[in-house]
């Protein structure tokens, strides 16, 4: 072999490697963008199934366009696939991930604050008290929505319960270390901790939107 096909297919190795690295970045691009848009797309105490099957679609789409734009071609492949693993990920990661990522941080703290203000207040008058929140966030949850907090007696775990002003009110989050207990009758999702998701909905899996399950009062 010539020093010039030596080069010559060194230079080809080489390209074909920066296509390699390049398709796989944008299909990551891809994905970053998809995850993006899941979250977006959920609501809290809603749907899990349809944002997540929204997310792959668009994927699908996405691949799709390219690999007809580009042909059939060993680099429009590569791009293919990764975007379609991207485009996984993308979908597992709304509907298993997003919801209780969007509670860590600040918002164990900020629901333990409103647990001391709410719930001593609660045991003192026998009722549940609620505050409206007009500006900020709690989790996915956005400003404005009621939180209210009831505690059944000394030596009881509290409980708090968010809705949205904006939204559906038959669905929310729950802060509580009871756990599904706390939902008689209600879908639940546990989110993270002491956080759960909760809703009223009557559709999918039996009684409850696929990924949350009932807890019957009886």
């Amino acid at each position: 072999m010539t020093l010039t096909e030596e080069r010559s297919e060194h230079l080809v190795a080489r390209r074909s490697v920066r296509l390699m690295v390049a398709s796989i970045v944008v299909a990551a691009a891809v994905g970053i963008g998809l995850s993006g848009l899941g979250w977006l797309l959920l609501s809290v105490g809603g749907s899990l199934l349809v944002p997540a099957l929204v997310v792959a679609l668009v994927g699908a789409v996405i691949a799709t366009g390219c690999w007809i734009a580009l042909g059939n071609r060993r680099r429009t492949k590569l791009f293919l696939a990764s975007c379609l693993a991207f485009t996984l990920g993308a979908s597992l990661w709304t509907f298993f991930f997003a919801l209780p990522v969007s509670l860590l941080g600040s918002a164990t703290t900020q629901a333990q604050s409103e647990i001391t203000e709410l719930t001593t207040h609660s045991l003192r008058v026998a009722s549940a008290q609620c505050k409206v929140v007009r500006s900020g966030t709690m989790g996915l949850l956005d400003a404005p929505y009621r939180v209210c907090g009831f505690s059944p007696g000394p030596g009881f775990s509290p409980f708090l319960n968010y809705t949205s002003l904006n939204g559906r009110a038959d669905s929310g989050l729950g802060f509580t270390p009871v756990g599904e207990a706390a939902f008689p009758d209600e879908c639940t999702r546990h989110l993270e901790g002491p956080w759960w998701a909760w809703n009223r909905a009557a559709d999918g899996v039996g009684d409850c939107q696929i990924g949350y399950t009932c807890q019957g009062s009886g």
